[in-house]
């Protein structure tokens, strides 16, 4: 642990190791050492500056970061003498990785901000690594340690949990309607947040690659200290940090997209079609980097979509393309939304009856009322056009309703009879009937419930042949449904 005095001890630290290098009897593993501890001083005293001032968030001209990198740079450089001076490479793989653990438990101790811990390995790797010729394992932790605290530094900054995708949605749909916004309050709203957390998780996303290029080298170089721990730490980290960064690469082009709409639709008079088109394409494109990190361009990314991002994106895209006019294909993009969705609980059956869950989705709600509006004017337009198409069938359709009448009884079940002799006489079944069937139905026993179930089998649609006109389709249909009044009488 750092304390107050640690700059000043480390400084002196560092003349006095200086001091021995001037000195002329130092040689071979003496010399060595000496370069190895100077090395070290450097290394802690740049995290020893960062300690000192926690509160510091900015990077560039600051003094506090140029002193930082100066003494990784003096740091590395040593470590590289080290190296050459001592010639021999598993000594000095093992130093070296000591080294490392130290100062990554330097940095967890002593540095608050994981911002500032993760900038820090990754700066000492960085400059550790120029013209670097091993070993690699120790380059490999302190990247895996950056890449590791930068994924934690992005999930400890949302309050909500980076995983809360309803305010995300709610912010975007404010993003596409809000009038007059103004840039610096989109910065620090929850969309300028991912953006920050989208250019910090590059940059971890950078420290992982270089991360399994030193493993390889190590591989290589056949350095096996710790490297099967440090394979497994790899896909822990991968598996975090492709997660957030897939999801905050979705997210940034989805507010770059309702930024867009907003200017299109609300800012500007006259509604300017290639620009929503435009608009269309940029949620277009959210959606496939949604439904795969590839899309993205970002190398070494773990494969899956993010499925709910998926839907969010969709459904930004199936309302610009209402916007537009296109109002068929954003109704199918809103039941494709509906049907990914279920995957997110499989304990739903339907989308018509939906869990809490996803009844607490307003991207999912909004999409279901879509659906369930175009379906009503469906079933409308149908009932409509059915009515029409009946008017043709009246007179048959009259004789089938006389026939059922005559075996109604208000006391006990009904006679099927009259209406099967009707329907047999009149409308005969295009299948082939069964004997037995017209013999139950002239006998004058009562009809048994399986030899009206025949009967009905023989009216079912499906044995109307491959293509039968609609007249017939809508006569066997009122038939089908007589019969079936019948049937619910006698035998349910």
């Amino acid at each position: 642990v750092f304390t107050g005095e640690a700059l000043t001890d480390l400084d002196l630290a560092i003349e006095a190791y200086k001091e021995a290098l001037r000195g002329q009897d130092l040689v071979g593993q003496g010399l060595a050492t000496v370069f190895l501890q100077l090395g070290k001083v450097h290394a802690f005293r740049a995290v020893a500056v960062r300690s000192s001032s926690p509160g510091l968030s900015r990077i560039g001209a600051d003094p506090v970061v140029q002193a930082m990198q100066y003494h990784f740079r003096e740091a590395a450089w040593q470590f590289e003498r080290y190296r050459t001076e001592l010639a021999d490479p598993p000594t000095a793989s093992k130093k070296l990785l000591d080294v490392a653990v130290k100062l990554v438990k330097a940095c967890d101790i002593n540095v608050l901000e994981r911002q500032h811990r993760s900038s820090l390995a990754a700066s000492f790797a960085q400059h550790w690594g120029e013209d670097h010729e091993g070993p690699w394992i120790p380059l490999a932790q302190l990247e895996i340690y950056a890449a590791r605290e930068c994924s934690f530094h992005v999930m400890s900054s949302f309050s909500n949990g980076c995983e809360d995708v309803n305010c995300v949605y709610a912010a975007l749909v404010q993003a596409c309607t809000r009038l007059g916004q103004n840039k610096n309050n989109s910065e620090n709203s929850l969309l300028g947040e991912w953006k920050i957390a989208c250019e910090e998780l590059l940059v971890g996303s950078d420290s992982l690659l270089r991360a399994k290029a030193h493993l390889m080298r190590a591989s290589r170089a056949q350095e096996e200290q710790t490297k099967s721990d440090l394979t497994h730490d790899i896909d822990d980290v991968t598996e975090t940090l492709s997660f957030l960064l897939h999801r905050a690469l979705v997210i940034c082009r989805l507010a770059s997209a309702s930024a867009r709409q907003n200017h299109v639709l609300l800012e500007t008079e006259d509604l300017n079609m290639p620009a929503c088109y435009e608009v269309i394409d940029m949620y277009r494109e959210a959606e496939l980097v949604a439904e795969s990190a590839e899309k993205a361009g970002v190398p070494g990314m773990a494969k899956g979509a993010d499925i709910e991002m998926q839907c969010v994106a969709a459904s930004f895209h199936a309302k610009m393309l209402t916007a537009v006019g296109r109002a068929s294909e954003a109704r199918a993009k809103h039941h494709s939304i509906l049907t990914l969705a279920l995957s997110l609980d499989p304990s739903t059956k339907g989308f018509d009856n939906p869990s809490g869950f996803l009844r607490d989705k307003q991207w999912f709600m909004e999409s279901k009322l879509v659906v369930e509006a175009a379906q009503r004017v469906d079933r409308e337009a149908e009932q409509k056009e059915r009515r029409e198409e009946l008017k043709d069938l009246d007179d048959e359709i009259k004789g089938l309703q006389k026939a059922r009448n005559a075996g109604s009884n208000k006391h006990g079940d009904d006679d099927p009879r009259p209406l099967l002799k009707y329907v047999f006489e009149k409308h005969h079944p295009i299948a082939s009937v069964d004997p037995g069937i017209k013999k139950a139905i002239s006998d004058g026993e009562p009809i048994k419930k399986v030899t009206f179930m025949k009967v009905m089998r023989l009216y079912h649609p499906d044995k109307l042949g491959s293509s039968p006109d609609r007249r017939t389709v809508l006569l066997y249909d009122e038939i089908v449904k007589l019969l079936n009044s019948i049937y619910e009488k006698n035998w349910k």
